[in-house]
Parts: structure tokens; sequence; C-alpha cells
């Protein structure tokens, strides 16, 4: 005899296997609006991810990496100035924000302690195809890449 447990988690395999394989995710439930996240951010860019590199921070780290390094090239500058390359520091935990090298992305940016930039997982940044309508509540749709 099958358990029910078994059969409900055969069921859901193929619907979790759609699903992309890292996602971010916001955990405790803000979703700030465009312009509160623009206000508070240190710059909005459109960038292009030029190169992912994997980061070995901790060696007492079980899976090795703690976080990707992105190096970014602005194509944009949304708000504030912004430098024409930077990298953009994701931990590696449930609230990484994953990016593909070649991706296109709007970025609200802040910066940690350690004065690196970062997303927030529960903001406004994603594909920029996916991120038009943020992009236009900003006023910037006109002339974006």
């Amino acid at each position: 005899m099958i358990r029910p447990a078994k059969t409900a988690c055969a069921a859901l395999l193929p619907l979790c296997m759609a699903l992309p394989p890292a996602m971010a995710l916001c955990l405790d439930g803000r979703a700030p609006t465009v312009a509160q996240e623009a206000a508070t951010a240190s710059g909005v860019v459109v960038a292009e991810v030029g190169q992912a590199e994997p980061l070995h921070e901790d060696p007492a780290d079980p899976d090795g990496v703690t976080a990707t390094l992105y190096v970014l090239k602005v194509l944009r500058s949304v708000r504030g100035h912004m430098p024409p390359g930077l990298a953009l520091y994701s931990e590696n935990t449930s609230s990484r924000f994953p990016m593909e090298v070649g991706g296109r992305y709007l970025l609200f940016l802040s910066r940690d302690r350690n004065h690196r930039y970062f997303v927030d997982p529960c903001g406004n940044s994603g594909l920029l195809v996916e991120r038009r309508h943020a992009l236009r509540a900003l006023g910037s749709a006109k002339g974006a890449p």
C-alpha cells in the first residue's frame, strides 16, 4: 500500500521541476512600492550581468559557496550617479538574488556595512523584461535599453 504522503510528493514533483532552480525569497513579507524602494536605494540602474563568481569565504560552510559576486555593466543609471561597472554581492541564503550571465536587470541597489552593493529580495529588482512597470513608475521608460 502506498502512503498518502508519498502519493502527494509524487504528484507535486512535476510541478516543482517546472520552477526555476533558484529564486529570491522574501521571508518577512515586506513589499515596498517602487517609490519607497527608490527613495532608500543608493542607486537604481539597468545593468547587464557580465560575470558571476562564486565566493568561498567560509571554509566551514558545508556547501562551500557563501555568496556570488556579479560583475555588472551599467547600461543606464535611472536614479543616482552610478559607475559604468560595479559588483553586486548576493549571499547564498534563502533570500539570495540569483542572476544569469548576459541577463539585463532593473536593480535597486543598496550598500551593506562593508560597502558592497546588494539588492533587497523583497523589493522591485528583477529581469528588465519583467520589471518594465517599475521602470515606468520611476518615470524612466523612455530610452530604456
